[in-house]
């Protein structure tokens, strides 16, 4: 029986309890890519746009926000960049 996640990328926007999930992704036979995109310090739009193009170009099965405010703060970014297309709400 195959697992649920096998031969998906499962990227994480997360700073907290990564190992936890990255363990739980691999269990499933996912692989997990971590990318801590929130927090109560927002980096310069400068500082996110290669871990943007980073993720366009490859392109995750599954996208794991653990936070509204991550997930609203990258579309908003990508939108002024011009790649807001990229994302579905």
């Amino acid at each position: 029986m195959s697992k649920g996640l096998t031969g998906k990328r499962v990227m994480i926007a997360a700073s907290r309890k990564t190992e936890e999930m990255e363990t739980l992704i691999k269990k499933q036979g996912g692989e997990a890519v971590i990318r801590p995109l929130q927090g109560t310090t927002f980096l310069a739009e400068e500082q996110i746009k290669p871990d943007l193009q980073n993720i366009m170009e490859k392109k995750p099965d599954w996208f794991l926000f653990t936070t509204g405010m991550g997930l609203n703060s990258l579309i908003e970014i990508a939108e002024k960049w011009g790649r807001k297309k990229h994302w579905r709400k």
